[in-house]
């Protein structure tokens, strides 16, 4: 019993957890622009809707905007889902998104993995 408590499942459980951790602010800089970008596209939104009145073309707006805001959304998204088991190839470990060479990076390879799998991407493909 004592064996197993010093080897065993205990000590995988913590190893994992500070891997997971030593990422952590580079997640939550991830969310912090997913919301930006949410709140950036909300108010985009609302002032093309208050707009539309005076100038109905701004209508066309509408799904331009709501497209651009999702394809920056993605990216961020694949960041987080892939985070904890991609940071020891090297390729996200080093990545934060807030810095834009490291977002371009991250745009880059989430559209050529979605392009080259029929828009399913898996581990091995980022």
């Amino acid at each position: 019993m004592s064996t197993l408590m010093r080897s065993g499942i205990l000590e995988s459980h913590s190893s994992t957890a500070r891997s997971k951790s030593r990422n952590s602010p580079r997640a939550v800089a991830a969310v912090v622009l997913i919301l930006g970008i949410f709140a950036t596209l909300w108010t985009t939104l609302a002032y093309l809707q208050s707009h539309t009145e005076a100038k109905p073309m701004l209508v066309v707006l509408f799904p331009i905007a709501a497209i651009t805001g999702i394809l920056a959304i993605i990216p961020l998204f694949i960041y987080l889902s892939y985070q904890a088991r991609l940071g020891t190839k090297g390729d996200f470990e080093k990545l934060n998104p807030l810095r834009p060479t490291h977002y371009w990076f991250l745009v880059k390879k989430t559209y050529t993995a979605l392009q080259n799998n029929n828009l399913k991407v898996s581990a091995k493909d980022i």
